[in-house]
C-alpha cells in the first residue's frame, strides 16, 4: 500500500505562475533598457515552459542590473523548473536582500526548502510570502505540502482549498489535498480529488495508486481493482499493488485471481 514519504518523494510538483510582464523596474539608461529587454525575452520563454532557454536572459539581466530583485526571482523560478534547488534558493536570498517585500521570492524559497526537507523553515517563508501578498496561490500550495509533512492535515486542506480558489484547478493542489483528506480518514473526499487530478493528467500513477487504496477502504472493490490494475499496467511492478488487488479480488469472491496476485506479491521483497 502506498504511503506518504516524509522527505516528500510522492509525486509532488509545485508550479509557480510566471511573473507578469509588467515588471516594476527602477532602471535607467542603456543598461536599464538592455536589462528590461533581457527580462522580457526570458519571461516570454519561461511562459512557454522553456526554462533552460530563459536562464541566460536572466543571467544577462542580473549582470546588467545587479540590484534588480525581480531578475533574481525569475532566475530562481527557472532553477526550480530545472530542479536546481540550491541555485534557486541562492537567487531567492539575493532577491530578498534587494527587496524585502518580494513575495514571490519568499514563496519560491519555501519551495526550495521543502525539497531540502526543511519543512518548518519552508512554512515560515510561505507565511512571509502570504503576509506580503495574500493572493499568491503558490505560497498556499507550498505551505500545504509542509502542513502534510508536519502532520497538520486540517491546515493542509485549508491551504490547498485557498490555493485552488486563487489559482484555479491545479493537479498538484488536488493531489496534496487528497493526501491530507486520506490522513484525516475522509476517503470519499480524497477520491474526488484524485479523480479531478486524473482528469487533468491521466499519467499520474500515484493518483491511481492512492485512489485504489481509498476505494478499497470505502468498500468499492471493483474500482479498487481497476485502479490497481492501471498502476501495474503503468510499470509499477511492486508488492503493494498486487497484494492490495488480491485483497480486493478476495472481497469480490474472485479467489483464483486473488491467489495469483498474492503469489505475484510474494516475489517482491
Amino acid at each position: 500500500m502506498p504511503v506518504s514519504n516524509r522527505r516528500g518523494s510522492c509525486v509532488f510538483k509545485a508550479v509557480l505562475p510566471v511573473l507578469a510582464l509588467t515588471l516594476s523596474l527602477t532602471v535607467t539608461g542603456c543598461a536599464g533598457l538592455s536589462a528590461r529587454m533581457e527580462l522580457d525575452q526570458g519571461t516570454d520563454l519561461l511562459g512557454q515552459g522553456r526554462a533552460a532557454d530563459a536562464l541566460p536572459h536572466f543571467d544577462r539581466a542580473v549582470g546588467l542590473q545587479p540590484q534588480l530583485a525581480c531578475a533574481y526571482a525569475l532566475r530562481a523560478q527557472c532553477h526550480t523548473s530545472l530542479k536546481q534547488w540550491r541555485q534557486a534558493a541562492e537567487d531567492c536570498h539575493q532577491a530578498i536582500s534587494c527587496d524585502k517585500a518580494n513575495a514571490r521570492a519568499f514563496a519560491v524559497l519555501g519551495q526550495c526548502e521543502y525539497h531540502a526537507g526543511q519543512f518548518g523553515q519552508s512554512r515560515q517563508d510561505c507565511d512571509a510570502a502570504i503576509r506580503l501578498d495574500p493572493a499568491i496561490a503558490a505560497a498556499y500550495l507550498f505551505r500545504a505540502a509542509d502542513d502534510n509533512q508536519l502532520d497538520d492535515y486540517k491546515k493542509a486542506v485549508e491551504d490547498c482549498t485557498k490555493a485552488l480558489s486563487l489559482g484555479g484547478v491545479d493537479k498538484d493542489a488536488l493531489m496534496t489535498r487528497a493526501r491530507a483528506y486520506t490522513r484525516l480518514g475522509q476517503d470519499a473526499k480524497a477520491v474526488e480529488d484524485w479523480t479531478q487530478a486524473l482528469a487533468l493528467d491521466p499519467t499520474l500513477v500515484d493518483a491511481f495508486a492512492f485512489r485504489g487504496v481509498a476505494c478499497y477502504k470505502l468498500g468499492q472493490y471493483k474500482k479498487a481493482v481497476d485502479d490497481l490494475t492501471q498502476v501495474i499496467a503503468m510499470g509499477q511492478e511492486r508488492k503493494e499493488p498486487y497484494y492490495l488487488r488480491g485483497l480486493a479480488y478476495e472481497k469480490l469472491g474472485m479467489h483464483d485471481c486473488a491467489v495469483r496476485d498474492f503469489e505475484r506479491a510474494r516475489h517482491f521483497r
